[in-house]
């Protein structure tokens, strides 16, 4: 044969199988260490704090402005005559009650 020993075969793949068990281990001991360091880290909210804070505020603007508007519809409603106004009233309960 060509000199190659079993044992000596056997001796080099346990070593290499060792040497990839000992790197494998390295690499997990790695990724928990910065797994650990990114939980000690603090979340940055401030930024999702500021854009709640400007959703908030837009939102807040734009239902004051739906209310002024409702207000001025509901000025205009008084302003008409009773039967006109009493048909208006009436279409509008139909549209919340979903009355055709």
């Amino acid at each position: 044969m060509s000199g190659i020993n079993i044992e000596d075969l056997e001796k080099s793949v346990e070593n290499i199988v060792n040497e990839a068990e000992e790197k494998r281990l390295k690499i997990l001991e790695n990724a928990r260490k910065k797994a650990a360091e990114i939980m000690e880290k603090p979340i940055p909210v401030e930024e999702y704090e500021k854009e709640v804070e400007k959703i908030v505020h837009e939102a807040e603007k734009e239902a004051e402005e739906i209310v002024k508007r409702a207000e001025e519809k509901a000025e205009k409603l008084g302003e008409l005559d009773p039967e006109t106004r009493e048909a208006v009233i009436k279409e509008i309960l139909r549209v919340i009650a979903g009355v055709e």
